[in-house]
């Protein structure tokens, strides 16, 4: 099982408007790329039919699993917008789940290759390489 016990962001978003709901964006982002990382699938039968039952089958991150934030800010304003501003729930929301990955990999160093993140994925805790993209097929589930 997997714990993250610390979470550290740093973002830029250009010109901060409103500090308060870019830490809630922050925040809220990196809440969902742990549960993509650590919680969230959704597995198929042999027949396509997909196993969980609703939503209250699709696990997502509580506060019971929720980690220390640390965040931190730079600002470059954007040259196409007239007051600077940028996206900022989306990075968020895009670099946790690879940083989870990573970490766990890192701890677990030589033995990676037989961990995983989530209970039921295998092939998750192999990383990834530039010169070669993985395949969907390359996932094993311990259904299969």
């Amino acid at each position: 099982m997997v714990k993250v016990r610390r979470f550290l962001a740093v973002d830029d978003c250009g010109t901060r408007i409103n500090p308060m709901i870019i830490e809630g964006q922050v925040h809220g982002g990196i809440v969902d790329g742990i549960g993509m990382a650590l919680m969230e699938m959704i597995a198929f039968d042999e027949q396509g039919n997909c196993l969980g039952g609703s939503l209250m089958d699709y696990l997502i991150p509580t506060a019971m699993e929720v980690p220390h934030f640390e965040t931190g800010h730079t600002v470059t304003p954007s040259p196409h917008h007239p007051i600077g501003a940028k996206g900022v729930g989306e990075s968020a929301t895009v670099g946790s789940p690879p940083a989870v990955v990573n970490a766990v990999v890192d701890a677990l160093a030589p033995s990676f290759a037989t961990q995983t993140c989530h209970s039921r994925r295998r092939g998750c805790g192999k990383p990834c390489r530039a010169e070669r993209p993985r395949r969907s097929d390359e996932y094993r589930y311990d259904d299969d």
